[in-house]
């Protein structure tokens, strides 16, 4: 509610915070669901970006679909200026998270929590994100390592990135470039 709102904007301006999440398995919502509407245009307002979970989750307990990228395209139409980054990279909808993200200037794919070794193995279904991240789309793919999630080092989990088939701007991009523009940085 507002309370909620004017927190979102009270850490803005007084603690530093550089942008809003919602996890929709964890707050049990579609991602698209009205009661985020007032944050997102709060986030418009703030000019910080929003980061949300897209992808099926394993919890069995809730609907498979909470998160799915068709409702990041909704969003991506109805606040055209935010800056959304779709987190998780969307598995297993891979190619419609691409292709919206190729639809909207504003949408960003990380791939947290998903190690490379295990994108690049054949039939993983990360093929189009790899693909169109290094052409098309190579200003929209973040590195995110999820290094807590997975208990993994960090310094591992960049290592692992240089077997992704990317040229070196390209690269620099994944790895940080395209998460400044995307934090306002």
């Amino acid at each position: 509610g507002e309370a909620g709102v004017a927190a979102l904007e009270q850490g803005v301006r007084e603690r530093g915070v550089k942008g809003f999440e919602i996890s929709s398995y964890r707050e049990q919502r579609y991602i698209n669901d009205p009661v985020y509407r007032p944050f997102l245009a709060k986030c418009v307002e703030l000019n910080i970006p929003v980061r949300i979970t897209v992808g099926v989750h394993l919890l069995s307990d809730r609907p498979y679909d909470y998160a799915h990228p068709k409702y990041i395209d909704e969003l991506a139409i109805a606040f055209p200026d935010l800056r959304i980054v779709s987190g998780l990279g969307g598995y297993p909808w891979i190619p419609d998270m691409v292709a919206i993200a190729g639809r909207h200037r504003n949408v960003y794919i990380d791939f947290a929590c998903r190690r490379v070794k295990y994108m690049l193995s054949p039939g993983a279904g990360y093929e189009a994100l790899i693909y169109y991240g290094a052409r098309g789309l190579q200003d929209k793919i973040i590195f995110g390592s999820g290094w807590g999630t997975s208990m993994v080092p960090l310094v591992q989990l960049v290592a692992e990135t240089d077997d992704l088939p990317l040229k070196a701007d390209v690269r620099a991009k994944w790895m940080g470039g395209n998460a400044a523009r995307a934090l306002g940085l």
